[in-house]
């Protein structure tokens, strides 16, 4: 398998030639002090470090600026620790979000990537970042200090990837429409299904690992069974004209919201029993982000109404709403105790609302785990190169 490794080399601005003649030397020499003050202000805005700073109107809100573009995709590490964030910048960046007000957000690394990125996720031992991109599959040890990312062409442009629950393997869907295993370890890559022209949106496989769930850009939803090695029906109704989805973290059940079903109307699913569970109403348009907290009791959805609201996903009755968004939101993740709602959109920042859900007071927050002393360094940058039927029951 072909892979492919690099670091992007710097540029010097050039000098200006001056002309002649001392009238002609002033102003040219005053064109070149503004023209190096005008690179120096940009280098600043792009180079500088972003600091989140506290929405002045909501002490409950953080905002983590430094993407220079749509950000496309956010996940938390299963720790908890960290969150990650891709953009049409073609940059990852990873921040920590333990601390309170006064080092929440600080930004830990940084992967610039030199192709468009689709989709990133975290393995579950919080060391490899996987960027799934136009140049094929990216990984990164973020956590060594002098690791370079390495890129996998040969699984070809990709656009969606998930984790194993033991970090051993890496669903890899494909803007060909297929769905490959990569083992993480052998680096073999094991063709699962696919279908032409069905370029995967997004992949999720199950908390036990029996279960890969794939949505293409064209509205199908799949369901392969890994361990039989098959695609199986996991819901009674239409698995078509699917705008998104997002299974509970146990794989119990599956939010969905449809393109051409009644404008807001979520629906809930039982995995285990196939059958609808919960209907939920209350957007004024198009539902287009689905997230459920960590123990599955609650679903955030955002609309193109510009809202955000929360539901009982036992039931499908509102329970709340995000105040103040005010903005069209792409990606919605709760955090791993479930006391923020992490979300982006249409403007270049990942906002972090604090929320506190129902039934929130009795969970269990999970264990803190130290993080390695490498985390805690400045900001850390890393380069990458560009490469060279039916279903059975």
């Amino acid at each position: 398998m072909a892979r492919s490794s690099g670091r992007l080399e710097s540029r010097d601005w050039g000098g200006v030639v001056g002309a002649g003649g001392w009238g002609v030397r002033f102003l040219s020499q005053a064109w070149r002090g503004l023209i190096a003050a005008a690179i120096f202000v940009g280098l600043c805005a792009v180079f500088g470090e972003d600091k989140p700073e506290p929405d002045s109107r909501d002490d409950g809100k953080v905002s983590l600026d430094g993407d220079f573009g749509l950000v496309g995709t956010i996940n938390f590490s299963s720790d908890g620790e960290t969150l990650l964030a891709s953009s049409w910048d073609k940059t990852v960046r990873i921040w920590d979000v333990r601390g309170l007000w006064d080092e929440f957000g600080e930004e830990l690394a940084r992967l610039p990537v030199l192709s468009e990125i689709y989709d990133v996720a975290m393995s579950p031992d919080c060391r490899t970042v996987a960027t799934a991109g136009v140049a094929g599959l990216t990984l990164w040890n973020w956590r060594d200090g002098g690791a370079t990312a390495e890129t996998i062409a040969d699984l070809g442009a990709s656009r969606a990837l998930a984790f194993s629950p033991d970090g051993g393997s890496l669903a890899v869907g494909g803007s060909d429409g297929e769905v490959r295993l990569l083992d993480l370890r052998s680096r073999r890559v094991a063709p699962l299904f696919g279908d032409p022209g069905e370029a995967i949106r997004k992949l999720w496989i199950t908390s036990d690992g029996s279960l890969l769930i794939s949505l293409s850009y064209t509205g199908g939803l799949i369901f392969w069974d890994l361990e039989r090695e098959r695609m199986v029906e996991k819901i009674d109704g239409p698995t078509s004209d699917v705008l998104a989805a997002c299974p509970s973290p146990d794989g119990k059940s599956i939010a969905i919201s449809r393109y051409w079903k009644t404008p807001g109307e979520i629906e809930i699913w039982d995995l285990e029993t196939g059958r609808l569970k919960a209907r939920g109403w209350g957007h004024d348009g198009i539902t287009q982000a689905l997230a459920f907290s960590r123990d599955g009791g609650t679903l955030a959805s955002a609309g193109s109404d510009l809202r955000i609201r929360l539901w009982d996903a036992n039931t499908g009755r509102a329970v709340g709403e995000v105040d103040e968004v005010g903005e069209w939101v792409r990606v919605l993740k709760f955090s791993i105790d479930d006391r923020w709602l992490a979300y982006a959109g249409a403007r270049d920042r990942v906002r972090l609302k604090r929320i506190n859900p129902p039934g929130l007071a009795t969970r269990a927050a999970p264990p803190s785990k130290s993080v390695e002393s490498a985390a805690h360094s400045p900001v850390r940058e890393a380069t990458d190169a560009a490469p060279g039927g039916r279903m059975e029951g």
